[in-house]
């Protein structure tokens, strides 16, 4: 589930990737290990606390964010990152 949100993270669904997250939180919050069955054996997926998932969800939120500043400051019509533009 961890792999899940986090590859949902990077292809964009946010909002997907934070579900599953919170999830995780609140399913697993001391830290067991997950596992599960592949054919007859059993495959650990490793351990997965709630510090990790957390870790991972201000990841997604910073990429997040960066990426609706590019679309606002487009939407404005300003260049990013252009010193003649710079109103800061």
């Amino acid at each position: 589930m961890f792999r899940k949100a986090k590859a949902l993270g990077e292809l964009g669904y946010f909002e997907k990737a934070e579900k599953i997250l919170h999830e995780l939180q609140e399913k697993n919050p001391a830290g067991m290990t997950f596992r599960r069955r592949r054919g007859s054996m059993r495959v650990n997926d490793g351990q997965i606390d709630s510090a990790a998932a957390n870790a991972e969800l201000t990841r997604l939120r910073a990429m997040d964010q960066e990426r609706e500043k590019a679309h606002n400051q487009k939407l404005r019509g300003r260049p990013l990152n252009c010193p003649i533009f710079d109103f800061s």
